[in-house]
């Protein structure tokens, strides 16, 4: 807890940076006729808020994923054309990793958003953005609450790293408010 509280400050430093680089993946979500989000948890609340901003941004629908629908009912949809972005800050969510797994075997564009470069889940998917939360220390029902609001402001900014680089007045406009 001791290293995770000094890591705090640092790891701040780096958010308010705002050193992150979306553009690639916007540019291959332009391309796309849809964006479909897949994440649990307090990535799934930043997903919530990815999706209100990516909407607007690349001028496509954008819609949640329902991971049972993929891993435990096994449905078949056309997701041909389309883009799915997994969220997964420890690269490892069971759930995740499976359902980005079959929409790529179904011809999507598949992105991940996650913590961990060396994780099967960023080696699987097309395009990534790191989180670079640095090491983790503890277990989620142990994290302090300054870094609970740490990782969810990461997860935040790249939401808004793609709405910058998809629509830079829609980015101003989110700013501001």
């Amino acid at each position: 807890m001791v290293v995770e509280i000094v890591e705090s400050t640092r790891a701040v430093e780096r958010i308010i940076a705002d050193d992150i680089d979306a553009e690639p993946l916007v540019e291959v979500l332009r391309r796309c006729r849809g964006v479909a989000l897949v994440a649990r948890g307090s990535s799934g609340r930043v997903a919530a808020y990815a999706r209100c901003l990516l909407e607007q941004a690349l001028g496509v629908p954008v819609w949640s994923v329902t991971q049972s629908q993929f891993t435990r009912y096994g449905i078949s949809v056309d997701v041909k054309g389309l883009a799915l972005t997994a969220v997964s800050e420890s690269g490892r969510t069971p759930e995740i990793v499976s359902v980005a797994e079959t929409w790529m075997s179904r011809g999507a564009v598949v992105a991940g958003i996650t913590n961990d470069a060396s994780s099967d889940f960023a080696a699987l998917v097309e395009h990534v953005l790191m989180l670079d939360f640095g090491d983790e220390v503890a277990g989620p029902a142990t994290r302090s609450p300054a870094l609970r609001r740490r990782h969810s402001r990461r997860r935040s900014q790249c939401s808004l790293a793609l709405a910058r680089c998809s629509n830079r007045r829609a980015y101003r406009e989110i700013r501001s408010a």
